[in-house]
């Protein structure tokens, strides 16, 4: 049931501004955060509050998402892990970096997975258009904070940024000299997933400058993830949506960033560190690019293993770290990961589900992203890269519970393919609209279906431009 169903006063209800404000908060993973242990997060505390209002609002009744009870069997199955292993004796010691107790530690990573998959229900029935405009907000903020650190970096003013508890030990080297690359998140990488994604939706809503900003977020990153899931996605586009506008942009986007390369010494230097990331180049044997080219593959190696050692329920949620020591050879990692400070982590959304929850688990989440790219692709080109882009960067995600991630899934599911058939914005049809044409069966009167079964009333809003 959509909880942005108008209340009965005829007015928004209340949990639609806390849905939408925790959207747009999103990107405000450390910066402008509590500490309190773990980071105390707007977007976090807007959500909770969402879901303790949601009883008590009057609710019509909405479509019945397929995607919905997959995402509602990933939490089942991560609380079924967890219980389990309450049952066991905890693995032997020590465990680098776990400042908390390895149960008290589970049950809080149980509490985040439950709370994402409770983000999704909820957003995932909100009206499309509302949650993407929060989205483009969301970008903005993402863009001016980053300016904020880089601005104050570039300045020497590290303590205000510590006061504003941005991450300060994350520093990049890729455009030839030290500097940051986290804008508000923990990690670079988070930076530039969520920068990537902002930037398809930012195109969906024809909001060129905030894609320029975000795309300058994705590139201030240094995230070379990032950087190959956006172009196996355009690649993508360009094929799935051959009309000349989108090719003479993609080509006109390539060529900027080609004379950029050539004329911008910064820039130069920051295309040869990605390609050196890549194994290409003079440098890609140099230590610095040792993580990306041996440690994170050796920590998946590790996460299978504990996978196939546990296939059914895992190793127990957030247990990567603790199980680490009795699969790692130190020889093979640096000694950070052995001193107890360092906690160890997979780098690997996917392989961590599959460790610590367990194979199925995993399954789960692939049919969650075949659902959504499929909706996606019946859309529109640019909705589709998106969910190519997401499922791309996963592989790189420091967790599958990141908040930002879900929410991006859950505007996904916002969308209703049967309204995009209806009107086609002028040079964007195309084999989105005629793979919906083929799959939706004659519906009854004033009825629309749809290809898993699921019949509703048909949506008659214009879809925006996609």
């Amino acid at each position: 049931m959509p909880p942005s169903a108008k209340s009965s006063n005829g007015r928004v209800p209340i949990i639609d501004y806390l849905l939408l404000g925790a959207v747009a908060a999103s990107p405000l993973q450390r910066a402008f955060t509590l500490d309190l242990g773990v980071p105390l997060k707007l977007s976090e505390v807007l959500i909770v509050l969402a879901a303790l209002s949601y009883p008590f609002i009057v609710r019509a009744r909405g479509t019945k998402l397929v995607e919905g009870p997959w995402v509602v069997l990933l939490g089942v199955v991560v609380c079924a892990s967890a219980a389990y292993h309450l049952l066991l004796p905890d693995p032997p010691g020590p465990y680098p970096g776990y400042t908390r107790g390895v149960t008290q530690d589970m049950l809080l990573y149980v509490a985040f997975s439950l709370l994402v998959v409770i983000a999704w229900m909820l957003v995932s029935r909100m009206d499309s258009e509302r949650v993407r405009k929060a989205f483009v907000v969301a970008v903005w903020i993402c863009i001016v904070t980053t300016a904020v650190q880089f601005v104050l970096y570039t300045a020497g003013l590290e303590s205000v940024l510590k006061l504003l508890n941005y991450q300060t030990e994350r520093v990049g080297t890729g455009f030839g000299i030290d500097s940051l690359r986290t804008g508000p998140f923990v990690e670079g990488q988070h930076l530039g997933f969520f920068a990537g994604a902002g930037l398809f939706i930012c195109l969906q809503q024809r909001k060129y400058a905030a894609a320029a900003g975000a795309l300058a977020c994705v590139i201030y990153s240094q995230s070379t993830t990032a950087l190959i899931a956006l172009i196996v996605s355009a690649g993508l586009l360009f094929v799935i949506r051959p009309e000349t506008k989108t090719q003479v942009r993609l080509l006109f986007g390539v060529a900027t960033f080609a004379a950029a390369a050539n004329f911008i010494p910064s820039v130069r230097s920051f295309l040869a560190f990605q390609l050196a990331k890549m194994g290409f180049g003079e440098a890609a044997d140099t230590t610095a690019n040792d993580i990306s080219a041996t440690t994170r593959p050796a920590k998946g190696g590790l996460a299978w293993e504990m996978a196939t050692d546990h296939p059914i329920l895992g190793i127990g949620p957030g247990r990567f770290g603790v199980w680490f020591q009795h699969y790692a050879v130190p020889t093979d990692f640096s000694e950070k990961y052995f001193n107890g400070i360092n906690r160890p982590i997979v780098e690997n959304g996917y392989l961590q589900l599959a460790a610590e929850v367990g194979i199925p688990a995993l399954l789960v989440l692939g049919i969650v992203l075949v659902l959504l790219a499929y909706r996606a692709y019946r859309w529109s080109g640019l909705t589709f890269a998106l969910v190519v882009f997401v499922a791309i960067s996963i592989a790189t995600l420091s967790s599958w519970t990141f908040g930002p991630l879900w929410l991006i899934l859950a505007y996904v599911a916002t969308l209703r393919p049967e309204a995009a058939a209806q009107v086609e914005p002028d040079g964007e049809a195309g084999a989105s609209s005629a793979l919906s044409a083929w799959s939706r069966s004659r519906p009854a009167d004033g009825e629309v279906s749809e290809p898993l079964g699921i019949r509703r009333r048909a949506d008659t809003r214009t879809p925006p431009d996609r």
